[in-house]
């Protein structure tokens, strides 16, 4: 770390600068390192709630970045739900980035909130996919406003953890 001190102009003066800087040492990355494969599915809310340019299009920007680091025995599934649950894009290996990024780039706002149905379908999606000793994960993207179906916090607990 690198500390440098300077006094300002000015006789009197009572105000000090500090500049400071740091760096990391770059660590190769080992095959004891290396992390397993992924089966990512993202549950990616839909509803009118997140047609603001703060919510789905952020969701958009974040998965369209993963896309770039995913390994060719990586999947990724895309799940929706809004008025109703559906697959947007069936487990897909990360080496297709194409199409993954164009199921991401098709993403539209409109209707109701069904997360409880969105959840299900996530879940079913990520067990016909899922990969022994791998990195197994449903994400949920939502701004929470969950308003149509199972919608307290208590209730979808209890339905993952089924």
């Amino acid at each position: 770390m690198n500390r440098r001190a300077e006094s300002s102009p000015g006789a009197g003066s009572a105000i000090n600068v500090v500049r400071t800087s740091a760096a990391a040492s770059r660590i190769a990355v080992t095959s004891a390192w290396a992390r397993p494969p992924a089966n990512l599915v993202f549950l990616v809310d839909v509803s009118g709630s997140m047609d603001q340019p703060n919510k789905l299009p952020l969701v958009k920007q974040a998965l369209s970045l993963l896309t770039a680091q995913l390994r060719a025995d990586d999947l990724v599934a895309i799940v929706t739900y809004a008025g109703a649950a559906g697959i947007h894009l069936e487990s897909t290996s990360g080496e297709d980035r194409r199409h993954i990024l164009k199921a991401i780039d098709s993403l539209r706002a409109g209707g109701g909130t069904n997360g409880a149905g969105g959840i299900v379908a996530a879940y079913d999606v990520a067990k016909r996919a899922y990969i022994t000793h791998g990195v197994n994960r449903v994400v949920l993207c939502t701004d929470g406003d969950f308003n149509v179906g199972i919608n307290s916090r208590d209730g979808l607990e209890r339905m993952i953890a089924v």
